[in-house]
């Protein structure tokens, strides 16, 4: 079967859960004509947008449901984004503005909907209120002026409108989130575009997450296998799925389950190894931290990837020292990380917590010493060095009592980084001695 052909099935099968299939409407349907029902909208929009601003945008949606692919599409966008504007909803009027753009770029009214963009991209809250803005809106916003200042093209049709719809989820602005499950829902169902079609599911089940309806995310993710069964984002769908069952669900059998329905599916895949780390989350939400050490140690040596191989490692240091009370067991894996990745961003931070488990929790005051060092020497350019060089040379000079240790320390420090407030205070260290 085809996607397309699949992907028609799912309303069917979502509506089986629930009632019983109605009978097919009589073929005399009451389906007003298309350009007759278009002159009725934009009559009354030219008339009076303002006072019709609410039952207007209820007849555009159903002008869109009957007539997905019809040549008014950009105008609708524009038209919606004024009425949203006029009901002083500024996320919505941006992302009918945004949707004219990415969908219609070669439209005559582009040029006005960029016009209405810099405007709400450049609207924000001021004072108290900012206090209460909501930080993905203002993230957009931003995106938004980077995109109006360099006049990015966009690819239009359902290129277009797939960017689009990705755009508002990766944003994740609750006031969006309705809008978007419905624009993607036309995407698939309606407008009939295969493109990434698995993947508008995620968005669909990402943006329901949002919205806290936990079992319609479900739904949607579900359906990313039946819209596209090899498609690149199913095990995607299946994890995010997995997430839900295992936090706001608690239903740890469900998500246990689902985690290995992916690695059984996509053995090999970073899908797999990220479902593998989660069953370890698993073990833990349901008090067994000795197996979920096994769960992480098969999977840093089961996956190649060394993002998996650090995660595994790292959170098993995490389980020894807060859930079973052994910090020295925990500081090996840290210390296998150090090793085998030494030139991994993510190792600055793992020395840090490295040094301070020898500082705090296993008293090896000189293993902390050589470990800032260490970060130092493999990182010297991570803002956070300075601090820990003289934390170093601190521990030399007062746990110690190493002074000429100290010295070398508080030297490199002052001369490597004379700008910072550490550097001038090892400089000063240094001369009143």
């Amino acid at each position: 079967m085809t996607v397309f052909g699949n992907r028609m099935l799912i309303p069917l099968i979502l509506c089986a859960l629930t009632v019983t299939l109605a009978a097919p409407p009589q073929l005399g349907a009451a389906i007003p004509p298309e350009q007759e029902y278009w002159q009725l909208i934009s009559s009354r929009y030219g008339a009076s947008s303002e006072n019709y601003a609410e039952p207007l945008l209820e007849e555009l949606a159903v002008f869109e449901s009957l007539y997905p692919r019809s040549s008014h599409g950009d105008s609708i966008a524009l038209m919606s984004g004024v009425m949203y504007e006029h009901l002083k909803n500024q996320p919505l009027a941006l992302a009918s503005y945004l949707k004219l753009l990415y969908v219609y770029p070669q439209s005559p009214l582009a040029a006005t909907a960029r016009g209405k963009l810099e405007t709400l991209a450049g609207n924000r809250r001021r004072g108290i209120t900012a206090l209460f803005s909501d930080k993905d809106l203002e993230v957009l916003q931003d995106h938004v002026q980077r995109m109006l200042k360099q006049d990015a093209e966009t690819q239009g049709g359902e290129q277009g409108c797939f960017d689009f719809l990705l755009l508002l989820a990766d944003a994740g602005v609750k006031d969006m989130a309705a809008y978007t499950v419905a624009q993607a829902r036309h995407y698939l169902y309606r407008a009939d575009y295969s493109w990434r079609a698995d993947r508008v599911c995620v968005i669909i089940g990402d943006m329901q997450k949002v919205l806290r309806k936990w079992r319609s995310a479900l739904l949607a993710y579900r359906s990313a296998a039946i819209v596209d069964p090899q498609g690149e984002s199913v095990g995607m769908a299946l994890f995010n799925a997995g997430t839900v069952y295992l936090r706001p669900l608690k239903n740890f059998e469900m998500s246990r389950r689902t985690f290995g329905e992916i690695i059984e599916q996509f053995p090999a895949s970073m899908d797999a190894a990220r479902a593998a780390l989660m069953i370890a989350e698993v073990d833990l939400e349901q008090e067994r931290p000795e197996q979920a050490i096994i769960q992480l140690e098969d999977t840093a040596a089961r996956f190649p990837f060394p993002e998996i191989k650090i995660e595994a490692w790292e959170k098993a240091a995490w389980v020894y020292e807060h859930k079973l009370d052994d910090s020295a067991k925990g500081a090996g894996y840290l210390e296998k990380i150090a090793a085998e990745f030494p030139e991994q961003t993510r190792t600055a931070e793992v020395l840090i917590k490295l040094g301070r488990i020898y500082e705090d929790r296993t008293a090896e005051t000189a293993k902390a010493i050589d470990t800032f060092i260490r970060l130092a020497d493999l990182f010297p350019e991570n803002p956070l060095v300075p601090r820990y060089l003289y934390r170093a040379g601190e521990l030399a000079e007062k746990k110690l009592k190493d002074q000429e240790q100290a010295a070398t320390i508080y030297k490199r420090l002052a001369t490597a980084y004379p700008e910072t407030d550490e550097g001038k205070k090892a400089g000063k260290k240094i001369n009143d001695k």
